[in-house]
């Protein structure tokens, strides 16, 4: 009888040293992705703004809150986006939903944060890199906290009603 238990535990440590690996090698390959964004946005941007606009025109412009925030903002977005895309492939789909309701936060917090940098900038203010990234991810991760408590408050809800 214990040989069939250690194997049953065995083959559970196994798979969930996989479901490690995998999770965190998804977010290196999202890290990796989005560093290819970046690169790409910020040479080609560049480049045609810098063809189009002049140089100092394109320097001012470019290092506005607005495009830091389209540079550097989506970060999260790739992560969970490749943590997501491997779970499909993987076919586990009790993370899917979590990554999904993720994706609807930082997607929400992004496009607040991008709006607040516009008004910022049309009312001619500068904020800080480093303050504007971080009060944008901090954002993000508000909205990701709020919408995850709601959702669990939801399901702790439904499953009273089954009792």
């Amino acid at each position: 009888m214990k040989p069939d238990n250690s194997k049953n535990r065995d083959k559970m440590e196994k798979e969930e040293t996989q479901s490690l690996v995998l999770d965190a090698s998804s977010v290196v390959l999202g890290a990796g992705l989005f560093l290819l964004w970046k690169t790409i946005i910020n040479s080609l941007v560049y480049s045609v703004m810098k063809m189009g606009y002049g140089a100092s025109l394109t320097e001012f412009i470019y290092s506005g809150q607005v495009m830091q925030w389209l540079t550097d903002g989506p970060l999260l977005l790739f992560i969970v986006g490749t943590h997501l895309f491997i779970n499909n492939i993987r076919g586990q789909d009790s993370k899917k939903q979590f990554d999904i309701d993720m994706i609807k936060g930082i997607l929400a917090g992004f496009i607040i944060w991008l709006e607040v940098c516009t008004v910022i900038s049309i009312a001619q203010y500068r904020l800080d890199y480093m303050l504007s990234i971080t009060a944008g991810y901090a954002l993000m991760v508000i909205i990701v906290l709020a919408l995850l408590v709601k959702i669990f408050k939801l399901d702790r809800d439904k499953a009273k009603l089954h009792l």
